[in-house]
């Protein structure tokens, strides 16, 4: 590529034919092809500049970090005054998506991604603990104990987990190495649980992020969301399932 960038190589064969390079061909449609093609081989010889790589990734990160505020969440755009959760999660799990393909980075995401996965894991907390409230709400309610505490035991047993929840517990599966503290462990384990018991109900996307969690997890409820997802797939010869 560093050759062709300093040769005709660029040039489409169709340009290089002296022969043909006539008034003709500019009036014909295969002028076109011809410059198509020459554009094609310096885009692809501008995707092999790994210098250019290089600085673009760096840019990016950078831009990422300028972005990133106190709590270690990301907001939607550049400006706004609070951290989004859900593009956060996004964020979180890109990278991860990038650390399980081996892909390697330049070492300065680290502390960032750290800091953005401890805003995420105070933000289940905060679902768990509404959750917590909630029961204590419905206990106190009761007229008697025993009634107070069969109604916060169904209550627990309803289903709880919604999307940003099984988000955040897919981006959490990529990030083993930084651990949980107690509070923390304890509303994972709750919703991790509820993710196995309510898979049915999910859409087809949820579905297969619960699989890759579980099948991460070492459960066997990751055979069985698979096996459901085949048997619901349409397949078809020319456009596949």
């Amino acid at each position: 590529f560093n050759q062709w960038k300093s040769s005709d190589a660029l040039l489409s064969n169709l340009e290089k034919n002296q022969e043909l390079k006539s008034l003709i061909i500019q009036e014909t449609p295969w002028l076109r092809d011809a410059q198509s093609e020459t554009e094609q081989k310096k885009r692809v010889a501008l995707l092999f500049d790994l210098n250019k790589m290089n600085d673009e990734l760096s840019s990016a990160l950078r831009k990422l970090k300028q972005m990133q505020m106190g709590n270690g969440g990301f907001p939607w755009f550049k400006g706004a005054r609070y951290a989004n959760r859900y593009i956060t999660q996004h964020i979180a799990s890109g990278f991860g998506h990038l650390k399980k393909l081996n892909v390697t980075m330049t070492g300065d995401e680290g502390a960032m991604l750290q800091k953005a996965v401890r805003y995420l894991d105070n933000e289940i907390l905060e679902d768990y603990r509404k959750l917590e409230k909630q029961a204590k709400r419905i206990r106190e309610s009761a007229k008697n104990k025993t009634e107070g505490a069969k109604k916060e035991a169904a209550f627990w047993k309803q289903n709880h987990t919604g999307h940003y929840q099984i988000q955040y517990l897919y981006m959490r599966s990529f990030y083993k190495d930084i651990d949980f503290n107690d509070n923390v462990k304890k509303a994972v384990d709750y919703y991790m649980k509820q993710a196995y018991e309510f898979w049915l109900d999910r859409n087809l996307y949820t579905k297969g992020m619960i699989a890759l969690i579980a099948k991460r997890n070492g459960k066997n409820v990751a055979g069985k969301i698979l096996a459901s997802l085949k048997e619901n797939a349409i397949t078809n010869e020319e456009l596949g399932m």
